[in-house]
C-alpha cells in the first residue's frame, strides 16, 4: 500500500493508544483540522479505523485488505509493515 507521509504519522499514532482524537492527531502530526479529518476518512475507507463518537477514532485490531487479487487477514503491525510513504502534500 503507498501512502502519503501525513497518512503514515497518522497511523502511527495509533500504535501507542487504540484511540485518539482529530484535536490530539492535529497537535501530533502540526496539521491543519480539516486536513487530519480528510486523511483519517481515508484510514476508515480502508477499514483500519473506526469514528467511535464525534471525532474520535479507534484502531481496527484485524482488517482485510486486496493484496495481489488475494484477500488475507493482517494484524496492524503487518499493515504499518506494508505501507510504503510515497512524497506527497497532504
Amino acid at each position: 500500500m503507498r501512502v502519503s507521509p501525513l497518512r503514515a504519522v497518522i497511523l502511527h499514532q495509533f500504535q501507542n493508544s487504540s484511540e485518539c482524537s482529530i484535536d490530539l492527531l492535529t497537535q501530533s502530526v502540526k496539521a491543519p483540522p480539516s486536513v487530519v479529518k480528510r486523511n483519517v476518512g481515508f484510514w476508515v475507507s480502508q477499514g483500519l479505523l473506526k469514528e467511535i463518537s464525534s471525532d474520535v477514532y479507534r484502531l481496527m485490531q484485524e482488517w482485510n485488505f486486496d493484496h495481489k487479487a488475494a484477500v488475507k487477514r493482517k494484524s496492524i503491525s503487518a499493515v504499518v509493515n506494508c505501507i510504503v510513504v510515497i512524497p506527497d502534500a497532504y
